[in-house]
């Protein structure tokens, strides 16, 4: 089913304009018509590219794989870049990237209400007949890190221990209570049996503050 992209470019703008409102400073050109400038070589991706397996960690982090023709894609919002299983397959930020992942992961806002006004309500089509679109780093700037890596050649089936994969990365960079030894055997765990091994169940409780759900999940690998 192809994407539409005025719906697609409403739907990020949309939710600036509730997070801005949440917080008592509603945007003055809120629900104008406004979009994320981009070139027509970006038009194929952002029209067909479908969201395949989606992981949420709360507000502001995603992971999903995006399918497209013969390629795959993991997006990841709200990660550092990955240095592990992943290094040698970043891709550049696009305007297409980027309106894909923000339009279907909706990851909350970073940026502060007042980064968000001056990049927001500098212009829309109400009010500038010129207007052509807000810049995509702009755009990108107002929300946690969006990163995208090229997954050719790699098998679809495998995409939940590629998640754990990045998600034991993450924890070895520090800000979790995951480090050390036990980075190093979870990565071990990440050569078994994909059909066997609930990395599902793991990925979902890597990030959780409350350990004994970790180590439950880890216990279910032995069931």
């Amino acid at each position: 089913m192809s994407r539409n992209l005025i719906e697609a470019n409403a739907s990020i703008f949309a939710n600036l304009d509730r997070f801005c409102a949440a917080r008592g400073l509603g945007l003055v050109n809120a629900g104008y018509p406004r979009w994320i400038a981009s070139r027509h070589s970006d038009r194929h991706f952002m029209i067909n590219a479908v969201v395949g397996d989606c992981l949420t960690f709360g507000l502001g982090r995603r992971l999903a794989r995006l399918d497209i023709d013969d390629k795959s894609y993991i997006c990841s919002i709200g990660f550092e870049r990955n240095r592990g299983t992943l290094e040698d397959a970043d891709l550049e930020l696009s305007p297409g990237f980027l309106t894909v992942a923000l339009s279907e992961l909706q990851p909350q806002p970073s940026g502060s209400i007042s980064e968000i006004r001056e990049v927001i309500e500098w212009s829309d089509k109400n009010t500038d007949a010129s207007y052509s679109g807000h810049e995509y780093e702009q755009i990108s700037s107002l929300f946690p890190a969006v990163r995208f890596y090229l997954l050719e050649g790699r098998d679809i089936a495998a995409t939940w221990n590629t998640f754990f994969q990045i998600c034991v990365d993450e924890c070895d960079l520090g800000g979790s209570w995951i480090d050390g030894r036990l980075v190093t055997t979870l990565r071990t765990m990440c050569a078994l049996d994909a059909d066997r091994i609930p990395y599902r169940v793991l990925c979902r409780s890597v990030f959780d503050s409350d350990r004994s759900s970790f180590f439950l999940a880890l216990y279910r690998c032995l069931e």
